[in-house]
């Protein structure tokens, strides 16, 4: 008890010096000070820190370092630090911080990231503090801790300054935490945002992920999440004809059916079915590579897994019944081979499984006639990722 209360006293005094700190001598040590105490792994100690308003004091402090003429740069940095160091508390109380800090945490996030990129000077960890707690904070915002609908960001502003890092040449660290907030942004968000983000800077997050999805340097995990993130803006009707005429994401998702996992297939076959439902993007799968995307999609109608099948016959059943289509796959011979494909393989899955439903399998939708499978958002640090 009195080492708790030893703790709290200490505590107490880093957070008011905090508060108080003005002049340059007295911002170094009230967060060196900070940093010492906060480095550690207890979650009890880290909602205590919350508690008693560590993340707030930090955050304004961080304000008044931003609004000089010239920002120190390793001050901002040990702030940075200070701060994902309190935010190793469990995700509900992550929220709840970021709750109350957002309005003044995003804009100096924003400004810090532009700061990084634009130098010379290396300044990598800082970038991976920032990615580190915005992965925190999308991760916890749509896991059954969280109860507050509101969005992480509002805007453009800071997914753009994400793109920025994982294009960068920063951290593999920072690639990948902002590769996977992206990935994570996409789900449950408004369909402006996500209209936003297949169209901003010419297609650059669609190709970005789909990049990711089909490298094999960035592990399973996050392939996975980066091909959930590219399913779910898909998965919005106004993005289905800009994206799903995009050859090099066709190429891709015409990859990823060759590879061995069956997630990979599972959401490029999803991704195509959305594809398939406009005349534009239809088209251009019947079109690319002498129809290398159809010939792969009556592969797939082949896999044992249902979910996978059912996505590869209703994008060719969507083909089909789609006029324009359907005259493109006969001019290249095509339409008898999937006639005869889809009248096989529904007989199949009708006698192992029942009649065949038209769209996306649901199992378990994150956005709307969005399948989850294997790449719902999902709390996960960098190592936990390789």
């Amino acid at each position: 008890m009195d080492s708790d209360n030893g703790r709290q006293i200490e505590l107490d005094l880093v957070v008011e010096n905090l508060n108080r700190a003005f002049i340059n001598e007295e911002r170094t040590e009230a967060v060196i000070a900070a940093c010492t105490l906060f480095d550690h792994g207890d979650d009890k100690r880290h909602v205590q820190e919350i508690y008693t308003g560590a993340d707030r004091a930090l955050v304004k402090l961080l304000n008044l370092s931003m609004s000089f003429v010239n920002p120190d740069a390793e001050e901002i940095a040990l702030l940075v630090k200070a701060l994902d160091m309190v935010y190793r508390c469990p995700g509900k109380y992550v929220w709840t911080s970021y709750l109350d800090v957002a309005e003044v945490l995003i804009p100096l996030y924003i400004g810090i990231l532009e700061l990084c990129l634009s130098a010379r000077d290396n300044l990598d960890p800082t970038v991976v503090d920032i990615t580190n707690s915005l992965l925190k904070i999308s991760n916890c915002r749509f896991s059954s801790d969280s109860i507050d609908s509101r969005p992480v960001v509002d805007g453009m502003g800071m997914i753009a300054q994400l793109v920025g890092v994982a294009d960068s040449m920063v951290d593999v660290k920072a690639k990948i935490n902002a590769i996977i907030t992206i990935s994570n942004l996409t789900h449950e968000t408004e369909d402006t945002v996500l209209l936003s983000m297949a169209t901003f800077s010419k297609k650059a997050i669609p190709n970005l992920l789909i990049t990711t999805a089909t490298n094999p340097l960035f592990g399973d995990k996050t392939r996975k999440v980066s091909l959930g993130g590219l399913l779910n803006i898909s998965s919005l009707a106004q993005n289905q004809a800009l994206l799903g005429v995009d050859v090099g994401i066709i190429h891709g998702l015409c990859n990823l059916m060759r590879e061995e996992d069956p997630d990979f297939k599972r959401g490029a076959t999803a991704i195509l079915d959305c594809f398939s439902k406009h005349p534009s993007s239809g088209i251009a799968l019947v079109k690319y590579k002498k129809g290398i995307a159809v010939t792969s999609l009556i592969r797939m109608t082949h896999e044992m897994d249902d979910t996978i099948c059912r996505s590869a016959i209703s994008s060719l059943r969507n083909l089909l019944e789609t006029p324009e289509v359907e005259k493109a796959m006969k001019s290249k011979k095509m339409n008898i081979e999937v006639y005869k494909c889809l009248a096989k393989s529904t007989a199949k899955l009708h006698m192992h499984t029942g009649p065949m439903t038209r769209g996306l399998p649901q199992t378990g939708a994150v956005r709307p006639n969005s399948p989850a499978g294997p790449f719902r958002a999902s709390s996960r640090s960098y190592e936990e990722v390789q």
